[in-house]
């Protein structure tokens, strides 16, 4: 871990800028924590990203009861999940979804209109609790669009609320905060991460989903076995493109995955998908590794499968 690097953006504010109220952004997030306080605490949605790290100690700061829960994906990086271990060993990790890549072979590959993994995967947590999140305003045109206000009910049966105490924080100051406390985080920031998810997450765009597939391999070749076989198994898919390499090249915006012998894909006309490679089901191993999990020994004794 080092230092956080990310300067201040031109023109910010920082935290100690006071509002009407004369409380800096610190003092306005613990504020919002003690208000809304419920009796049987918080349930803390903590993703070991730089947000949730800022929610997370500023939830200690308030002296808020809270229990940290980490729903589990099998498609975050390694480097997360050791993070999480070592430096939040108190966090819950909960097993919101089993059999992945055969949901991925159901559903299809998620993207920007269909985002059907972060339903399944992270959306669901904290039924008839007051849930708290690391979600800002800054981070995209959606959030500010579709989060009005700091505190929300988001169902009746049963009752669920969000409290979202950094919603007006920007970037700056979330790194403001790390840094000011001296909190650890996680070193891909330092390697030019500016945001920690799911490994070749479309919503990072392209050029961050070729980088992924270039540092975690294992992953890459999982996501490309799913291609083949939602493809294969799909007739309309096979009506609107030629072949599974032109699907992924749709998603990925590159050649075949680098898992594969780009020549042997695009000029080598006797190559099949179907039979050129061994369909992966899930429980199966793949260079030593548990498809399902592939960090499967990173799973701390803490770890609950809901739902």
């Amino acid at each position: 871990m080092g230092k956080a690097i990310a300067p201040p953006r031109n023109g910010a504010m920082g935290l100690k800028q006071l509002n009407f109220e004369r409380m800096t952004k610190v003092e306005t997030a613990i504020e919002r924590l003690r208000e809304y306080e419920p009796p049987e605490g918080y349930f803390l949605a903590f993703s070991g990203g730089k947000d949730s790290i800022c929610i997370y100690n500023l939830a200690i700061e308030a002296g808020v009861r809270f229990d940290a829960h980490y729903s589990v994906s099998p498609i975050d990086p390694p480097e997360l999940h050791q993070f999480i271990t070592e430096h939040y060993p108190d966090v819950i990790w909960d097993i919101t979804v089993k059999g992945f890549w055969k949901l991925v072979d159901k559903k299809g590959l998620p993207n920007r209109w269909s985002r059907w993994c972060c339903t399944k995967i992270k959306e669901k947590q904290g039924k008839g609790r007051t849930v708290v999140l690391g979600i800002r305003w800054e981070e995209s045109i959606g959030r500010r669009k579709n989060y009005k206000s700091y505190i929300e009910q988001i169902g009746k049966r049963p009752p669920t609320y969000r409290l979202m105490p950094i919603l007006d924080w920007n970037e700056a100051e979330v790194w403001e905060y790390i840094d000011g406390k001296k909190l650890a985080y996680p070193s891909l920031y330092d390697e030019g991460y500016s945001r920690i998810g799911c490994i070749m997450c479309p919503l990072a765009g392209q050029a961050l989903m070729r980088r992924d597939a270039i540092r975690y391999p294992k992953i890459e070749r999982l996501w490309w076995r799913s291609c083949q076989r939602y493809y294969n198994s799909r007739p309309q898919q096979q009506e609107r493109f030629e072949s599974a390499e032109e699907v992924w090249r749709w998603w990925i915006g590159k050649e075949p995955p680098n898992c594969l012998d780009g020549e042997a894909v695009l000029h080598n006309k006797s190559f099949n998908p179907t039979t050129n490679s061994t369909p992966v089901e899930d429980g199966a191993n793949f260079e030593g590794e548990s498809v399902e999990w592939p960090h499967t020994n990173l799973l701390p004794v803490n770890s609950t499968l809901c739902g």
